[in-house]
């Protein structure tokens, strides 16, 4: 160990072991930070044509569309009261 991390390794093991922690898990934040904005800038994986998987909130919040409008085209006066697939409420 060089000299300076040595001397708070000695003196604070404490201090410097919570300071590697939060040092380690700002590094795993700012990688997954970086994996998931590549993968959402990729037009692809925006506005996903509806899928039988997904739930009429998914799908309305995909295309930027009031949930009221969603519940009409598939002939739903109110939300499902659990998160039900579009399958499902098929």
């Amino acid at each position: 160990m060089p000299g300076p991390l040595r001397h708070l390794w000695r003196h604070h093991p404490i201090a410097l072991s919570l300071f590697a922690a939060a040092a380690l898990a700002a590094l795993v934040l700012a990688v997954r930070l970086t994996l998931f904005t590549a993968y959402w800038a990729d037009p692809e994986h925006r506005r996903q044509h509806p899928e039988p998987w997904m739930t009429p909130g998914y799908v309305a919040h995909s295309w930027h569309l009031p949930p009221d409008i969603v519940l009409r085209q598939i002939g739903l006066d109110q939300p499902p009261k659990k998160h039900r697939s579009l399958k499902d409420t098929a």
